[in-house]
Parts: C-alpha cells; sequence; structure tokens
C-alpha cells in the first residue's frame, strides 16, 4: 500500500514538471551584441564636367551721390564685408537726427498721453475754468453797468431834449401872439406849425413817462426833425414882406437860437441810441468770449480728467510707428552709402574715383571684384541619387 502511494506521487511530479516546462514556462529572447562606433556613411557619385573659370563681380551703389572715400585699390584681395567704397552721408546724417528727434517727440506725446495729466496739470486747469467763469461774471456785471448807464444817459438825453423842445414851444407861442394873431396866411401857417409842435411834445412826453426808452429815442428823433422842420417855416414867416420890418430882430434871433437848440437836441438822441446800441454790441461779444473762453477751459479740464480714448492711443502710436520707419530708412540709407565686399576676393577693376557722382542709372559699375576661387567646375547631374544608407555593423 505504501509503495502504491509512492509510485502515484513520483507519477504526479513527473506530469506536473512536463507541463511546467512545456507550457508554462516562458522561453527566454535571444540576443546578438555589437560594439557601437562612430562612421561615416558615403556614396560615390561620378559625373563629367567642364572646368571653368570664375565670374566676376561687379559692384555699384544702389543710391545716388557723391563719391566720399575708395578705400581699396587695383589688386587689393579683400575679405567678405570689406569696406570698398563710400558715399557722401552728410546731408543722411542730418537728416537722420530730425528724423530722431522727431521719433523723440512722438514717443514723448504717446507716453503723456498715456499717463495722462498730472496733479499739476489738472489743478491749473481747474484754476483756469474758475477764472473763466470769474470772467464770465465780470463780463455780464459790467454788460449790466454799462448798458443800465447808457440808458440813463439816454433818459437824461430824452429829459433835455423835451425841455428843448418846450422852450421852442413857449418862443413860437409869444411871436405868434405878438405878431401872427391875424387870419392872414403867415398867421395861419404859423399857427398850425405851433399846434404841430405841440402835439409832438405831448406825444414825447406820454412816451418818456411811460419809460420806453428805445422808442422813446426813435420817436423823438423824428420829433426833433419835425419840429426843427417846423421853426425853420416859422423863421421864415418872420422874413415875408408884411413881417419883415415888424418882428422885432429879438424875436428872430431867439427863434435861431431855438432851432440851435433843436439840433443839438437832436444830435444828443442820435449819440444816445447809437451808445445804446453799440453798449449792447460790445457787451454781447464780452459775453460771447468770455463764454466761449469758459467753455474751452471746462472741455480742456475734461480731456485732462478723462482717459485717453483708444481711436486718439491709435494715432499716436501711428505717429510714432511713422517716425520710427523714417529713421530706419534713413539707418539703412546710410548702411548703402557704403559699398562692401560679398565675398573674399581681388579687386581687378576701378571705374569711378573721388568726387565723383553716382546715378543708379549709369551703365557700369564702381568697380569689379574677383572671388577668390577663380576656377570651378560645371555639373549637370540628372540622376536621382537614393537617400537611404545602409550602416554596417561589425
Amino acid at each position: 500500500m505504501n509503495k502504491k502511494v509512492i509510485f502515484i506521487v513520483i507519477i504526479l511530479i513527473i506530469v506536473v514538471f512536463s507541463v511546467y516546462q512545456g507550457f508554462l514556462k516562458e522561453k527566454g529572447s535571444e540576443y546578438t551584441l555589437a560594439e557601437v562606433v562612430y562612421g561615416n556613411v558615403s556614396q560615390e557619385v561620378s559625373e563629367t564636367g567642364q572646368v571653368q573659370m570664375g565670374k566676376a563681380i561687379n559692384l555699384s551703389f544702389k543710391n545716388a551721390g557723391t563719391i566720399e572715400k575708395i578705400y581699396v585699390q587695383v589688386g587689393d584681395k579683400v575679405w567678405l564685408g570689406a569696406n570698398l567704397a563710400k558715399l557722401n552721408t552728410s546731408s543722411l546724417l542730418i537728416e537722420r537726427h530730425e528724423a530722431q528727434a522727431s521719433l523723440e517727440v512722438a514717443q514723448a506725446e504717446l507716453n503723456q498721453l498715456l499717463e495722462g495729466a498730472t496733479p499739476e496739470e489738472i489743478q491749473v486747469a481747474k484754476t483756469t475754468v474758475d477764472n473763466a467763469q470769474i470772467a464770465l461774471t465780470d463780463a455780464q456785471q459790467d454788460f449790466t453797468e454799462d448798458l443800465a448807464q447808457a440808458y440813463e444817459d439816454a433818459l437824461n438825453a430824452l429829459d433835455n431834449a423835451y425841455l428843448k423842445g418846450a422852450g421852442a414851444l413857449a418862443t413860437v407861442t409869444s411871436i405868434r401872439k405878438t405878431y401872427f394873431y391875424g387870419n392872414d396866411q403867415e398867421s395861419l401857417t404859423v399857427k398850425a406849425r405851433e399846434n404841430n409842435i405841440d402835439s409832438l411834445l405831448s406825444q414825447v412826453k406820454e412816451v418818456i413817462d411811460n419809460e420806453l426808452v428805445d422808442t422813446a429815442l426813435t420817436f423823438m428823433k423824428n420829433s426833433l426833425s419835425d419840429v426843427a422842420d417846423d421853426l425853420n417855416i416859422i423863421r421864415d414867416m418872420t422874413e415875408v414882406a408884411n413881417y419883415a420890418n415888424v418882428v422885432s430882430t429879438t424875436n428872430k434871433t431867439s427863434l435861431d437860437t431855438e432851432r440851435l437848440n433843436i439840433n443839438t437836441a437832436l444830435t444828443s438822441i442820435v449819440n444816445a441810441e447809437q451808445t445804446i446800441t453799440s453798449t449792447k454790441i460790445t457787451g454781447q461779444t464780452s459775453l460771447n468770449t468770455a463764454q466761449g473762453a469758459l467753455k474751452k477751459a471746462q472741455d480742456e479740464l475734461t480731456l485732462k480728467i478723462a482717459k485717453p480714448s483708444q481711436a486718439d492711443i491709435d494715432l499716436y502710436q501711428a505717429q510714432v510707428k511713422q517716425a520710427q520707419a523714417k529713421n530706419d530708412l534713413l539707418d539703412n540709407q546710410i548702411w548703402e552709402a557704403t559699398l562692401r565686399s560679398p565675398t573674399q576676393g581681388q579687386v581687378i577693376e576701378i571705374n569711378k574715383r573721388v568726387g565723383e557722382t553716382w546715378q543708379p542709372s549709369l551703365t557700369g559699375a564702381v568697380m569689379t571684384l574677383l572671388p577668390a576661387s577663380p576656377y570651378e567646375i560645371e555639373v549637370d547631374i540628372t540622376k536621382k541619387m537614393s537617400s537611404r544608407s545602409n550602416l554596417a555593423t561589425p
């Protein structure tokens, strides 16, 4: 019984080991080791070409100008980038300084716009607004006072004119009662002129009492003209045949004096009317000026307090770019004013001299350069080369 159990155990161990070896145990990977070294991959190409002499290079200035310097002579060997000749750049340098100054101004204006006004500038703007407001108030007060004075002077002129008219009426009435009391034509004429003067004065008095100064001035001016005409007619009546020697010289002189007084009063009325008109115009002009100054000061204060608009920023930035572009253009022109060697070589020909003027439209070149490699092989390769190469490992 024990031998049988031992035999069965041995058989199971053999089966398990076989399964493990056959199915469960992973097969190990196979490796090939080799040493890594540096090497060149090359492929030979065999073609037929023609050996020919290198091409000479003609060199010229891009822009016009006067040749100021020639740094080389025929036969000199030069390196890549060596200076060969130079145009006069004095005018370009002056323009460059001016362009730089314009750029700095444009940049400063942009910076100032972006930074905004300083507290001191804002305070100055506020003070300007305050002063403008005071000036407007003063202008309004001056206008009011000047116009009031003009109307007061006009009222005085009206009162004086009325008194002059009343005096003339009194003289006419006295002469009419003394000499022209009959029914003759002269007496009727004097009586009619007297009534007209009386009527005019009554109407003027009513207008003055109503303090309608502008209306009273116009009415008084017309009335005094009529009174002056009436006095002239009455004076003429004193010189007709029936009255020339009757009316006394004193009365005639009185009429002449009244006519003079009326003309003086008329002049005063005209002046008073003009003074009022001119005071209104002057005062209104001063008010408009003061109002405009205040509005301008207020607008400037608003601009200083407000942030810059994007449109303004874009404009100032564009001005900076424009100024920078001008600088870059001049820098490029100054750079191009020097003729430089494009390669290593030898100068074989110089066609211009110092002091000569160069124009891009001119035929020929300023100088000619022969490259350092005077010979080259020209080959026409038509076969496509493979881009794949194999690296053999030792």
